[in-house]
This record gives C-alpha cells, sequence and structure tokens, in this order.
C-alpha cells in the first residue's frame, strides 16, 4: 500500500499476490491444479466453473464474487445456485445450518445504474423509459427479472405485490399438550427461532376467518449431513389466508407460510398446530401423488381435526348417501382451474402477500404449451420456468380455487367481521411468543 500511495506500484519490490485471467471459452479444467484466496466471475460465466471454483478456494478459505446485470432471470444457475439462497434465509443461508448466528453463506449486493454513477441521470431515464418493468428492474436497478416465455401472472400486479413485501417472524410451533387433545389457539405457542421453517407476518386474531392450503411436495427430506443441511426433492408449503369481504367478493391475505423440508408424517403435525393456532382454520390438502394423503389420513385419523375442507359431491355421491371427499385433487384437468383462480385474485387486487420468495415464484410461474419436438400440447401445462419452484404459488392457487368454490366462506367472514371480539388477540398471542429454546 506505500509503494500504491507513492505512486510507485509498478516498481514495488514487496511480495505480493497474482492475478490471472480466464475466459470460459476454454474448459473449466484451466483452473485445476491450483488454490486461490479469491474468485472474481464476470457476465454469466459457465457454471461448470463455479462448481470448480468452490474446490479450488476450499482450502484456502477463499470466496467467489459473482457480478453482472441478472438479465438471465430466474432461470440462470447464479439464482438458482445464489440468489435464490439469499432469499431463502436461514437455515439453508448459513455455513453452519444449526447456529443462528452463523455467518450467510451468500450475500447479496445490489448497485442500480442510478448509484453506480457512469451513465448521466438523464440518459438512464431515456432508457427507462423504452423498457417495460422487469427489463428496468434488471437493467437499471439490478434485480433478478423472469425470463418465463409464457408468463401466467400479470407482472405489474405482481410488481405492486414485491413493493408491499416486508420481512417476517420466524419461528416455530410449539404445543404443550398432545396434538389429538390440542383445540383452542392457547393451546399452541409461537417460539421465536431466526432459523424456523414458519414465516409469520401477522399473528392470528380473535374472530378472523383463515384458510390453510397444503402442498405437500413428492418425496422430499432434510437432513443435516457433516453439519450441511442436504435437501431431497421440494418442500412442502402451507399458506394461512385470512378470509374476510372486499367488495362483493373475498378478499384472501397471506398471514403466515410454512416452508419446509420433512417428511409428510411430520409435516402433518406442523399442519395440525398451524390450524389450530389460527382458529381452527378450515385446512384443505392437496392429495395428488400419495403423500398429501399420508397427511389428510395423520391430520384426520391420528389428530380428529375437525375442519377438513371435502370436495363438493358429484351426483353419484348424493344417490347412494356417500360423503364427499377429504381434500383436493391437482391434476392436468384440475390446475388449470386453480391457476385461474389465483391469476383472478391476483389481477383484481384481492390478494395481499408479503412475501419475496412467494412473489419471485410467481413471476417466474409461466404456461408450457408446446411438447418435446415442437409438438402443441393438447392440455398446457403450468411450471416453474427452467425448473424454478413453484409449491409456493400452488399452495395459493389450492387456496384461492377453495375460497372462490365455498361461498359459505364470504358468509363467514362477513358474519365474523360484524361480529369480532376486541382486545384479547393481541395478548394472547404476545403471552404465547417464546425465545427459542426456553
Amino acid at each position: 500500500p506505500a509503494c500504491a500511495n507513492a505512486g510507485k506500484a509498478g516498481s514495488c519490490k514487496h511480495s505480493k499476490s497474482t492475478i490471472k485471467l480466464f475466459s470460459n471459452e476454454n474448459s473449466w479444467e484451466v483452473l485445476q491444479g491450483a488454490a486461490y484466496t479469491l474468485g472474481h466471475f464476470d457476465e454469466h460465466v459457465d457454471e461448470s466453473f463455479f462448481d470448480e471454483a468452490r474446490q479450488r478456494t476450499k482450502t484456502t478459505g477463499g470466496c467467489i464474487i459473482v457480478t453482472g446485470t441478472p438479465l438471465h432471470g430466474f432461470e440462470a444457475w447464479e439464482h438458482r445456485r445464489l440468489t435464490s439462497v439469499f432469499l431463502d434465509g436461514p437455515p439453508a443461508n448459513l455455513v453452519n445450518p444449526l447456529d443462528a448466528a452463523s455467518s450467510p453463506i451468500v450475500s447479496l449486493h445490489r448497485c442500480s445504474m442510478y448509484e453506480g454513477g457512469l451513465v448521466p441521470k438523464v440518459d438512464i431515464d431515456m432508457e427507462a423509459a423504452l423498457m417495460d418493468e422487469f427489463e428496468r428492474e434488471a437493467r437499471i436497478h439490478g434485480n433478478p427479472a423472469p425470463l418465463a416465455k409464457n408468463p401466467v401472472f400479470d407482472r405489474d400486479a405482481t410488481t405492486r405485490l414485491k413493493h408491499a413485501c416486508r420481512p417476517p417472524t420466524r419461528g416455530t410451533l410449539h404445543a404443550e399438550k398432545p396434538l389429538d387433545t390440542i383445540q383452542t389457539p392457547d393451546d399452541v405457542a409461537l417460539w421465536s427461532d431466526l432459523v424456523g421453517p414458519l414465516r409469520v407476518w401477522k399473528q392470528p386474531e380473535a374472530g378472523e376467518v383463515y384458510l390453510v392450503a397444503v402442498d405437500t411436495a413428492s418425496g422430499l427430506t432434510e437432513r443435516v449431513e457433516k453439519g450441511l443441511i442436504k435437501r431431497d426433492g421440494d418442500a412442502s408449503c402451507a399458506s394461512v389466508l385470512r378470509v374476510y369481504p372486499k367488495g362483493i367478493g373475498i378478499g384472501l391475505e397471506m398471514v403466515a407460510q410454512y416452508h419446509g423440508w420433512l417428511t409428510p408424517y411430520d409435516y402433518a403435525s406442523e399442519v395440525m398446530k398451524l390450524a389450530v393456532r389460527y382458529n381452527g382454520a378450515l385446512t384443505v390438502v392437496e392429495l395428488t401423488g400419495g403423500l398429501g394423503l399420508a397427511v389428510m389420513q395423520r391430520l384426520k385419523n391420528d389428530f380428529h381435526y375437525w375442519n377438513l375442507y371435502r370436495e363438493p359431491a358429484n351426483l353419484a355421491a348424493v344417490k347412494f348417501r356417500l360423503d364427499p371427499r377429504l381434500g383436493v385433487d391437482t391434476s392436468a384437468t384440475t390446475k388449470p382451474y386453480m391457476v385461474a383462480c389465483l391469476k383472478q385474485f391476483i389481477r383484481e387486487g384481492r390478494l395481499d402477500i408479503y412475501d419475496a420468495a412467494t412473489v419471485e415464484e410467481l413471476n417466474a410461474f409461466e404456461q408450457v404449451t408446446m411438447g418435446a419436438g415442437g409438438a402443441v400440447l393438447s392440455q398446457p401445462k403450468y411450471m416453474g420456468a427452467g425448473g424454478a419452484k413453484d409449491d409456493r404459488v400452488m399452495s395459493l392457487a389450492i387456496g384461492c380455487a377453495v375460497a372462490i368454490s365455498s361461498p359459505h366462506l364470504l358468509f363467514l367472514a362477513e358474519h365474523t367481521q360484524q361480529t369480532k371480539p376486541e382486545g384479547p388477540a393481541q395478548s394472547r398471542d404476545m403471552a404465547g411468543l417464546k425465545t427459542f429454546g426456553e
């Protein structure tokens, strides 16, 4: 530093590091046979280089800096491997997932063109006027922009949702009694936990009507292996929606969300506690794939939960006096309807979402009309673009579909708004909030 400050950097005799430059036009193998203290990738370097660079910096305790304009959106490996980890937060983004005070694996830093100061503001404004909202987000403000070819949800509407996002309270739910005996919100306490899988934006309020939409992932587990979290498959997601009258219809507000990797057996326990805490909420379980059925069976048979959603009975069920079936199916026939319901709620401004990760999934959700070889599909498919996750989206879609097809929810919401008690809910929630490990 002394030589550099004196203007003698070129003739400095002190020992110093070596900077090597590579191009990803070559193979990632050019990085082999060395150890580095710092790696810097600029402008969408191939993912294979990232994997090798992690090995090259492992022995030195070094790190990697990745920079670039995020125009590749959510399909890019940079988002899948890095920014998605940052957005998911603890415990996924902790060096030691068992220690809430551990350092993050990924830190995210954004610099807008305005902050960079390289281009006059008037020129930036001129360019921005020719871009849509998502191109402005990427090119001007440095935020990942989805590149779904056929996005399902209105981008202006999801942009408004994104602006309303705020950090949640993280925690876990604990019952002081066996789960088959809990009946009231007072039987379930929220323990504060920085790495807890439950995210809460609003505590339950006495007299409010809630709906829990339960999406169960296919074959998922989460385990700790040598201090690191290993995940197989997608996460399960249960979204808690407050149901309230809005105009002449229903409004929904996502007040809490459980999002985690665990077996259906344990997932059913979390859903039970979540539903009871939110005033014995109507609980809608997606059954497709068999794992949802395992959740439903435990809720019904082991815990005797009393407020499970039943699909409307068809004519055959009425004729032979059969009970309507518990839960809902998501299939090639029903999924388009569910997605359309969610799309309607978002377009009409009847759904409030405060979770940034959920809004990101909505932006990356697309309709696929072409199959392998360019063949036109007889029934469009709905999924996350480029392999993006959609468990949060489908949880909301299930909830919106049930809200639209269940007129009694509107009646309950209107009735409880007129008779809702005042006062005790807040004191109950604060009394139930404990410190993790207490």
